[in-house]
């Protein structure tokens, strides 16, 4: 998988940015290669005490080519991500994901798996944004779904490690 990314709109005064998404993809089993145009757009909210909230949001299609025996299937994708930093140390998410497809399926209804997840996150403290690292923990549970299969959601963690 491989991609690029445009920025349409980067303002550091409006604490802003809206970029365009081009990725491409090549799927072993079936056999197909995908294109995903996204776009997508954030925006930083300031609010009193150095608080402040990122918003971000984004949508787009994943195009499957030569895809079994549809020359094109369009699938719908997206989702929304808002962050409150409640402190220096401590992030708090949630963020919905958007995965749709076979809308003019004739058995019926279209496969969806929607979930929406949350969690925090815990920085370096006295560090904000120059921390080294980044310890998260969340959950993920599926708000709409249609499909094949039983999901009741996850758990997940994760340490990110940043070098210069």
């Amino acid at each position: 998988e491989g991609g690029a990314r445009y920025a349409l709109l980067k303002s550091a005064e409006m604490k802003a940015l809206v970029t365009a998404i081009g990725d491409v993809h090549i799927n072993a089993d079936p056999n197909f290669i995908g294109f995903r145009p996204q776009i997508a757009a954030g925006k930083r909210f300031d609010l009193p005490g150095g608080y402040y909230i990122d918003a971000q949001a984004q949508v787009g299609t994943d195009l499957e080519l030569f895809n079994g025996e549809k020359a094109i299937q369009p699938l719908l994708i997206g989702g929304a991500h808002i962050m409150f930093a409640a402190s220096d140390t401590v992030r708090v998410y949630v963020e919905a994901h958007n995965y749709m497809k076979d809308f003019f399926w004739e058995g019926g209804g279209v496969f969806a798996f929607n979930t929406v997840t949350f969690g925090m996150k815990f920085l370096e403290k006295n560090k904000g944004i120059k921390s080294k690292y980044e310890i998260g923990l969340g959950t993920t549970v599926p708000f709409f779904h249609n499909y094949w299969r039983y999901h009741y959601g996850s758990i997940t963690g994760d340490y990110n490690l940043f070098m210069d």
